[in-house]
């Protein structure tokens, strides 16, 4: 009995290690809506690599892209809805992938900066700019707080 509740419970740890993997796919096999986003938002830009994560049973994908010395990396759900967009050369994100709201309140209050980080999750979204502030916004874009 020992035995096999030990050989169980490494079937179930080797089972869990396995699907927290990350996978490399091709671009195409991307959902139909992440890879609209990317043509319409990052034309010029190269895709490097795309990677397929598995959170809760749904898989998830970081895409990689680069232009020149710019590197961002996306980060879509399920459906290909966009959940993130981070810039790792700290350049600043293309304004056309910030939602209106935040757009505008940033270039009005901030202007001397810019975004460098969008994230958006069930409850609300923000943003990082290039000066170290992070800016928290409801859903809808009114700005609720800084975070620090």
């Amino acid at each position: 009995m020992k035995k096999f509740l030990f050989t169980a419970m490494l079937a179930m740890m080797s089972l869990t290690w396995v699907s927290c993997e990350s996978k490399v796919i091709l671009e195409g096999e991307l959902p139909q809506t992440a890879q609209s986003f990317v043509q319409q938002h990052f034309a010029d830009y190269t895709v490097g690599q795309v990677l397929k994560d598995w959170d809760h049973g749904h898989a998830e994908y970081e895409v990689y892209l680069s232009q020149g010395a710019d590197i961002f990396v996306l980060d879509f759900n399920h459906k290909g809805e966009i959940k993130a967009i981070d810039s790792k050369s700290k350049t600043a994100l293309p304004e056309s992938v910030i939602p209106a709201k935040i757009l505008e309140y940033t270039v009005a209050n901030y202007p001397a900066n810019f975004i460098i980080e969008w994230d958006k999750d069930k409850r609300d979204q923000s943003v990082e700019l290039n000066n170290g502030i992070d800016l928290v916004f409801s859903l809808a874009g009114d700005f609720l707080r800084i975070d620090y």
